[in-house]
């Protein structure tokens, strides 16, 4: 068996012209791009999102072609060769094919850890779908306030998108928002049941500025801030706002600038990945 997934659009165009169209499409999603490099330049949008667009600098012609992330390159490209696509290039860990009406699309092993993967098809060594996984929701009994937490919640993460109210839309008995791609069912179960720190929402942020952000909105009005990047919203709901790097600073192979990072953190309530970083360096 197999996993794959069309996990990335790439947008290929001339070095010269790369910097006015990604300054284009951070216009259009809203968001910065991140700088990376592999064979060619390019600017990643929609990183962990489970589908990504590139902006890639190439030699010629503009253009766009697909990327499928798989688990396992060969079993992809026999299964989409059976299907009709024609095999053009290969170049070491990855294959360029051809769909019928000659599409270009390039087949890519995943990294190890890779989120592209997360909800992608599984396929038999015959090729053949498999049913797909249950989906996982988190399931919140919450003492009433389904309305105010929507709001709240909606407000804190402009891309929260409520999908389900059930009940009176004043007082709801049961909802589902998403929020920063996590799916959440709400639900309106009496004062029998409070929330604790054993299940909390961990967040992690793409710089130090979000982090900031979110820890300050999450404790509006009610909230309870805690230690090492630990806070309560005002529903009682725990989470824990982390920086993308915590865990590489953490993990760092010198054990000094390791143990000095966690003595760091463990002063702190919100994180401070650049102050955790000069506790590090320290002399």
């Amino acid at each position: 068996m197999h996993r794959s997934r069309l996990a990335v659009a790439v947008i290929d165009i001339p070095h010269s012209q790369r910097q006015d169209v990604v300054s284009f499409y951070e216009g259009l999603t809203g968001t910065s791009s991140r700088l990376g490099h592999d064979h060619e330049e390019f600017s990643v949008f929609g990183e962990g999102s489970g589908f990504q667009l590139l902006v890639q600098s190439i030699e010629g012609q503009p253009g766009v072609h697909l990327d499928v992330h798989t688990d396992d390159l060969e079993a992809e490209v026999s299964r989409l060769v059976a299907l009709g696509a024609v095999e053009r290039v290969r170049h070491g860990h990855w294959v360029v094919l051809e769909d019928p009406s000659g599409v270009a699309f390039c087949v890519v092993p995943a990294p190890t850890g890779d989120r592209s993967l997360e909800g992608a098809n599984v396929f038999d060594d015959n090729g053949a779908l498999l049913q797909p996984e249950p989906r996982l929701t988190p399931f919140l009994w919450m003492n009433g306030r389904i309305g105010e937490a929507l709001t709240f919640y909606s407000s804190i993460f402009p891309s929260a998108q409520v999908i389900e109210v059930n009940g009176s839309p004043d007082d709801p008995q049961s909802a589902t928002i998403i929020i920063a791609g996590q799916r959440l069912q709400l639900f309106n179960g009496g004062p029998m049941f409070p929330f604790t720190e054993a299940i909390s929402m961990s967040l992690h942020c793409a710089t130090q500025e979000q982090v900031d952000q979110l820890w300050e909105a999450l404790n509006e009005d009610g909230g309870e801030p805690g230690r090492c990047g630990w806070l309560k919203d005002r529903f009682g709901l725990s989470w824990q706002v982390v920086p993308d790097g915590l865990g590489r600073l953490l993990g760092d192979p010198d054990p000094e600038r390791s143990a000095k990072a966690l003595a760091a953190m463990m002063e702190m309530g919100r994180l401070d990945l650049p102050a955790m970083e000069r506790a590090a360096s320290a002399v």
